[in-house]
């Protein structure tokens, strides 16, 4: 027998909640992005977050798993416009090491447009659980690639040093954390900043 039909009523009643779901979730989205990045994660507590958003604190928990989780979700809604720019930017037809460039100062611009928000990541990603550790690893994994086959295309053109992959995707985003620093935690300039990156990275890249 087919199943019976669901009455008119309740599905109404259940797409408004789930509206009424993804607005709260979007309000407390909101709500934390400008507080987060007006006075840092470690300055902003759950009930400061619920009561500009208009909301009981509670679902904080309910949507996010806590504040943490919350940051989690502002950071990669605030990244998830960029990141088709920077991919195509990864795989344009161009000398790798000018690839490079153009990616760092794009990559730049985009985190550093709100650096607290940088801060707050960062810091959290010391003590955060494994399962938000492997969430970060698949998340970062497509722009992982493409920096692997950056490299194997510079290699290719005899621009990059043969050196393993993994080492030069590895040096690439340990050499771009610390080169955000100085904009993070001081007065430097984005674009200064991303300069000295894209330095740094053909002195240890270049062949």
């Amino acid at each position: 027998m087919p199943p019976a039909p669901v009455p008119r009523k309740k599905r109404y009643e259940s797409e408004s909640r789930s509206q009424q779901r993804e607005q709260t979730k979007a309000r407390l989205l909101d709500a934390a992005e400008a507080r987060f990045s007006e006075a840092g994660y470690e300055n902003v507590s759950v009930a400061d977050i619920a009561g500009a958003a208009k909301v009981v604190p509670s679902l904080i928990n309910t949507y996010f798993a806590g504040k943490a989780g919350l940051l989690m979700a502002v950071v990669a809604r605030h990244n998830a416009p960029q990141w088709p720019v920077l991919m195509a930017i990864l795989r344009e037809d161009a000398p790798a090491l000018d690839r490079l460039d153009r990616f760092i100062a794009a990559q730049a611009a985009m985190d550093l447009g709100k650096p607290r928000l940088l801060a707050g990541l960062q810091g959290l990603s010391w003590t955060w659980p494994p399962e938000s550790e492997a969430a970060n690893i698949e998340e970062l994994r497509p722009a992982r690639d493409a920096l692997a086959a950056l490299v194997r295309d510079g290699i290719a053109e005899g621009t990059i040093r043969p050196i393993p992959e993994e080492i030069a995707v590895e040096t690439i985003i340990a050499v771009y954390t610390q080169g955000l620093r100085p904009v993070v935690f001081g007065t430097a300039e984005v674009a200064t900043a991303a300069t000295l990156i894209q330095q740094r990275l053909r002195a240890l890249l270049a062949a």
